[in-house]
């Protein structure tokens, strides 16, 4: 597909909105559906790879497109103190499921978060404006054919993740 960027390594800057339409990915137990998107958004992944360790216990892989006009809101631009600094990463302030940082998006007429990611590593993302998911038909669904080994960044998120509920459960 034409005009579509398939991949991206974290996004620095500011920028208001892509220059191109930005293919994502996801992992769900069912179609994307506007109407069932939570306060969070809808989480994707720019990289269908990492996205393959989520398609577990029976999830399917979606590909959807994010409109190159949307409004992103980049982890440089989030406030810090919407994060835990741990090491040289960050963690969602909130136990890591960023629920503070898609409502402050939201708040400032952003319609797509992107996290903070490890170096080297695409950008988790979360749509918190569902109307800038935009397909002629429906969403391309493809079955997982194996079930993927768990992959180093799950691992290492999951890690990140214990630690914010641990330094969260301490400031109680």
């Amino acid at each position: 597909m034409t005009g579509v960027q398939t991949c991206a390594l974290p996004i620095l800057g500011e920028r208001k909105s892509a220059k191109k339409d930005i293919k994502v990915y996801r992992a769900s137990d069912k179609p994307f559906d506007k109407t069932l998107v939570t306060e969070e958004g809808v989480f994707v992944v720019p990289d269908k790879l990492q996205v393959e360790g989520y398609a577990t216990g029976g999830r399917i892989i979606e590909e959807l497109i994010i409109d190159k006009n949307a409004k992103i809101l980049t982890f440089e631009n989030t406030p810090k103190e919407l994060y835990n600094k741990i090491g040289k990463d960050y963690v969602a302030r909130d136990a890591g499921d960023g629920i503070e940082i898609a409502k402050y998006a939201r708040d400032k007429g952003y319609d797509v978060v992107e996290y903070y990611s490890p170096e080297g590593l695409p950008a988790e993302m979360s749509v918190v404006n569902p109307e800038v998911i935009k397909s002629k038909s429906k969403p391309k669904i493809e079955p997982v054919k194996k079930k993927p080994e768990r992959s180093e960044f799950i691992r290492d998120i999951e890690e990140l993740y214990a630690d914010a509920i641990d330094i969260a459960d301490k400031k109680g």
